[in-house]
């Protein structure tokens, strides 16, 4: 009876469907999504403890945000990862297991592996080497790299690891690497200098994907004077090579002009507007300056205390030279020729700058016409990226060389840094002194191991009232390294001085830059090659030697010579090359 019952009112049921309105049959599917929308609410789980131990060790659950994060996928994030930086707030089983099997949380689950054991890995090699020299972790006292999370990671970088063995050593992130960053991160920042990089970039690959392109642009050069040069590409990885590439292009710019109108319709309306001609030669002269001081951070050896001396200088000259907002008058007194504006005089006297303000005559530049606005709106849009540029530049090199290092505070035992009269000699350096004291003169309790100081600190107070005062007539005019050598060699100063001595020695073993590394990755590029992929360790050390420490005019003739007379070999002569560029006469030997 029941089983017809029900039979008649789903048969009553079909028939309204089929002969109902749209109203009847939307408000079906509408109670249809209800139910599957209770049913989903239903299903929903809530946070459960024990996830974290079946998920360890990379689950993580937040209290107050209420979301599920993944430790290895937040320390390398992806973009389509939920429980990256956001979190998730999926509380559901299945879904914790289909991210444990993903590609990206694999890929940052090794990547944190291989990172925490290749920072252990290289901490256990400078031990066994500690071990093997008969030393011990307690005698170094400076460490330097190129300041890579590995090495100077908070938590597990190589420099963190050594300081929890020995707190007397010093880190110092190479000053070389630090200029880079300075640059190269405070360029991403400003839109206008994103757009000359990419145009640098497009400029460069135009013309060498073509060797027909590139003679042309060398006859080109020629033919209205130019220095012969190749426009390079600008690569983060090479140190500054901002300039080079912007230096090439200002010197070229007329050659460049001409081919690409032809070539490159879209490189030619952007190269030909005032603005990016101005910006550029801007560019040009404010970042050799930049070059400059990088330059004096890769010789052989970069004295730590006139590290903050160099870069201030730096600064100042930056300011002085193109941080001077002049009010412009755009009215008919201060107009040029074809009625244009003045362009103000910034830069260095015979700097690009005051070439391009020599060489625009109106709206020409070289015989080019250039697109400018005679009211002067794109000189006033050039001048505020020349302030924000330079304003934007001078605060990321403060900011990745403040002074926080104890090497700053070394700075004292400088007599060329002592100030003149006496009556500001007498408060000179107190507060460094108290510096240098904390960390080399006080012991330190590690792991139950007491850590002697490496100085008296009463007792270098007291040598430094006299020192300062000695400096001004025997060590006036000397740098760090002459003071070390006068009190080394004169035993009665180094009686009279032991502790100031300890400090200055500390200061100049100081690995203020690795540049000598990077060349020696560049020598090892050029030599092991894919053509010389199987030279052996020794023949690679030997040829790496000859070429990071060898005469770089050596006479290769001799050379030959002494070779041939080591053993019996006959050498025979096959022909004469000659390298058109570079105007070398090259003899193909063989030798058997």
């Amino acid at each position: 009876m029941d089983h017809n019952t029900n039979q008649t009112s789903l048969e009553k049921y079909g028939t309204l469907i089929k002969g109902s309105s749209k109203k009847a049959k939307i408000s079906i599917e509408t109670h249809k999504v209800g139910t599957k929308s209770q049913k989903k609410s239903a299903q929903r789980k809530q946070w459960q403890g024990e996830w974290l131990d079946q998920f360890k060790p990379w689950l993580i659950y937040d209290d107050k945000k209420v979301r599920l994060f993944c430790a290895y996928c937040m320390h390398y994030p992806h973009a389509k990862c939920s429980y990256s930086k956001k979190g998730s707030k999926n509380f559901k089983m299945s879904n914790l297991i289909s991210h444990a099997q993903t590609q990206s949380h694999r890929d940052a689950r090794n990547a944190h592996v291989f990172g925490k054991a290749s920072m252990q890995k290289g901490l256990q090699k400078m031990q066994n080497i500690q071990e093997e020299s008969l030393h011990n972790l307690f005698k170094l006292i400076a460490f330097g790299s190129d300041g890579c999370s590995t090495m100077i990671g908070k938590k597990q970088g190589i420099a963190t690891l050594l300081k929890k063995v020995n707190p007397m050593l010093t880190s110092i992130h190479c000053v070389a690497h630090r200029t880079n960053l300075a640059i190269s991160n405070m360029s991403k920042k400003i839109d206008y200098s994103k757009k000359i990089d990419m145009l640098i970039n497009s400029i460069a690959n135009h013309f060498s994907s073509s060797s027909n392109r590139m003679q042309n642009l060398r006859d080109l050069q020629e033919e209205f004077d130019c220095e012969i040069l190749k426009m390079q590409r600008i690569f983060e990885i090479r140190w500054l090579s901002h300039h080079n590439c912007i230096k090439n292009v200002c010197k070229s710019l007329d050659a460049l002009h001409f081919a690409l109108e032809k070539e490159r319709r879209d490189l030619y309306d952007f190269l030909s507007t005032f603005e990016c001609i101005y910006a550029l030669h801007y560019l040009a002269d404010i970042l050799e300056k930049i070059t400059d001081l990088s330059f004096m951070f890769q010789r052989d050896y970069v004295d730590v205390t006139i590290v903050h001396g160099l870069v201030s200088s730096t600064i100042l000259c930056i300011r002085d030279e193109f941080l001077d907002e002049r009010e412009i008058d755009l009215n008919a007194a201060q107009q040029g020729i074809g009625e244009f504006p003045i362009i103000p005089e910034y830069g260095v006297k015979n700097g690009y700058m005051y070439a391009f303000r020599s060489s625009m005559k109106g709206d020409m530049f070289f015989g080019q016409k250039v697109k400018k606005d005679i009211e002067g709106a794109d000189l006033q849009t050039a001048l505020d990226f020349q302030f924000n540029y330079a304003k934007k530049l001078c605060q990321s090199l403060k900011k990745h060389f403040v002074d926080n290092c104890i090497m700053h505070a070394v700075k004292i035992l400088v007599p060329t840094q002592h100030p003149l009269h006496e009556r500001l000699l007498k408060e000179y350096g107190k507060i460094e002194c108290i510096k240098i004291v904390d960390f080399y003169g006080n012991a330190k309790l590690l792991e139950n191991v007491l850590i002697v100081p490496i100085i008296d600190g009463e007792t270098f107070k007291t040598e430094f009232r006299k020192f300062k005062h000695h400096a001004k007539v025997d060590f006036a005019k000397t740098s760090l390294i002459e003071v070390a050598s006068m009190l080394e060699n004169n035993s009665i100063w180094k009686y009279a001085y032991p502790n100031i001595l300890k400090v200055i020695q500390i200061a100049l073993v100081q690995c203020c830059n690795i540049a000598i590394c990077e060349r020696g990755f560049s020598a090892r590029t050029h030599i092991k090659s894919k053509w010389r992929n199987r030279l052996d360790i020794e023949s690679l050390d030997a040829l790496m030697t000859i070429v990071i420490e060898g005469k770089e005019d050596y006479d290769f003739s001799n050379a030959m010579e002494l070779w041939k007379a080591e053993t019996n070999r006959n050498l025979v002569t096959q022909g004469v090359l000659t390298n058109l560029h570079l105007d070398l006469d090259i003899q193909v030997i063989a030798y058997r």
